[in-house]
């Protein structure tokens, strides 16, 4: 509250459009909880602070500049830098033109299903309410009718990825990758590329039946 009146800020309850700067726990100059709450600041290109600004800016009886008490990732990395930088600067976002399936029946009744296509949104990409087309249907429409030969296909899902958790079951991780060419992601991949600021190479997060809860 003094916070607020010294600055003239309001606090919010929840991450919203509004919302510039998010105070955050931190630990060496780090985050020190990878939260939604800060997920989404960082996708959003909020400020990511941390409580040391509050107290200083109280001290100072008014807004003292966010630098020097801007934190990095969990991993060091500088993604709520870039993620920032991206805001002031008004270049694409991490997840721009990028689509995103939900995979397996848990995720219905998962409890931060909402948040995180929120997530998805703020980064920029689109999150499909229904699976992207089967390569097997892909690969159909691209036949050639005259000559009954296949013409080389287009990767129509380079920029598509198929998210999940450790809980998808083995036989709804084979057939995904059966209709899809490729298996699922695990969500971290998501919250990484978030905090990183940057697409992580999927290789480390893909899903493995040996992974199965």
């Amino acid at each position: 509250a003094r916070f607020c009146r010294a600055t003239s800020t309001k606090r919010l309850a929840s991450f919203g459009p509004s919302v510039t700067h998010v105070v955050s726990a931190s630990q060496h100059g780090c985050i020190k909880k990878r939260s939604l709450k800060n997920m989404c600041g960082i996708a959003a290109g909020a400020w990511i602070v941390s409580f040391d600004w509050v107290r200083d800016s109280v001290r100072a009886g008014g807004w003292v500049h966010e630098l020097a008490y801007e934190l990095r990732d969990c991993m060091q990395r500088h993604g709520p830098r870039l993620g920032r930088l991206r805001r002031v600067e008004q270049t694409n976002p991490v997840f721009h033109g990028c689509t995103f399936f939900f995979a397996g029946a848990h995720w219905e009744r998962h409890p931060d299903r909402t948040a995180i296509c929120e997530l998805v949104n703020l980064g920029g990409g689109t999150v499909l309410s229904q699976p992207p087309p089967s390569v097997h249907v892909v690969n159909d429409s691209m036949m050639d009718s005259e000559s009954c030969s296949y013409v080389q296909p287009l990767d129509v899902h380079h920029h598509t990825w198929i998210v999940t958790t450790t809980q998808l079951s083995q036989n709804e991780g084979k057939h995904i990758i059966q209709e899809w060419g490729k298996p699922p992601v695990l969500l971290n991949w998501l919250f990484d590329s978030i905090t990183a600021y940057q697409l992580q190479d999927t290789a480390p997060y893909e899903w493995d039946a040996s992974i199965c809860q």
